[in-house]
């Protein structure tokens, strides 16, 4: 199972960053952003964390939860929650 750890958060852009390594140990970074509303995004980012395009979550993963009391962090403990991707 791939372990997804808190990079970095970008509140002006509503956007966690995650890192995680592929099978070649190299860094892979994703990210959840506040689409819209209420509305949670999982996104493939480039090296510089900058989102390029919307991913599935296919295989069975863990997320570092955000501890913090933002409407974001909020937002993204319960996309973690409902996917079951608790860590």
């Amino acid at each position: 199972m791939r372990e997804f750890k808190i990079a970095g958060i970008n509140y002006g852009h509503c956007q966690i960053t995650y890192v995680t390594t592929n099978d070649s140990g190299e860094k892979i970074y994703y990210c959840l952003q506040n689409d819209a509303g209420d509305q949670i995004r999982f996104l493939h980012c480039t090296q510089d964390g900058e989102p390029q395009n919307v991913c599935s979550i296919v295989n069975k993963i863990k997320m570092e939860t955000p501890a913090g009391d933002s409407k974001l962090e909020k937002l993204c403990r319960r996309y973690i929650a409902e996917n079951d991707l608790i860590e």
